[in-house]
């Protein structure tokens, strides 16, 4: 969900760059977003999607990079007394984790031949699903008797 917005979708086209963290952001981008990321005025970690969607947003990016697997409520309840900041730089920290590899090569694949690699990959791509899709329609043809 947007981090600015949390009752609504991250979109790349939203106007607003902080409701979303991209795959090209650095460390320290990822870490201004998240860290402004639109929550409420109770400075208590708690699970709650309708009552404080910003917060339960966290929550729920939190849980999706937690290598142990826990859901957002028991996140939670590991951090019963801390306050926002602590679950903003714990996310923080998940999500620059879970995104430096991905980064990397995703800037690789970008720059690998000046671009040119990306556009290589998707013209063979295209290539080899015409050719799957010829074969599947002659087939169809044949059974139909065209």
């Amino acid at each position: 969900m947007s981090l600015q917005q949390p009752v609504h979708k991250m979109s790349k086209s939203h106007e607003d760059a902080l409701s979303r963290v991209q795959l090209a952001d650095t460390p320290e981008e990822v870490r201004t977003k998240i860290m402004a990321a639109r929550t409420d005025s109770t400075n208590a970690v708690s699970y709650d999607p309708e009552g404080r969607p910003g917060v339960s947003n966290l929550l729920d990016i939190l849980s999706a990079l937690d290598g142990a697997g826990k859901s957002p409520e028991v996140l939670a309840q590991e951090m019963t007394g801390a306050g926002l900041r602590a679950l903003k730089v714990r996310t923080a920290d998940a999500v620059v984790e879970g995104l430096a590899g991905v980064r990397d090569r995703y800037l690789d694949a970008l720059s690998r031949r000046q671009g040119d690699y990306l556009n290589d990959v998707a013209e063979a791509g295209a290539s080899r699903a015409r050719a799957n899709a010829d074969e599947t329609m002659a087939a169809v043809r044949a059974a139909v008797g065209l």
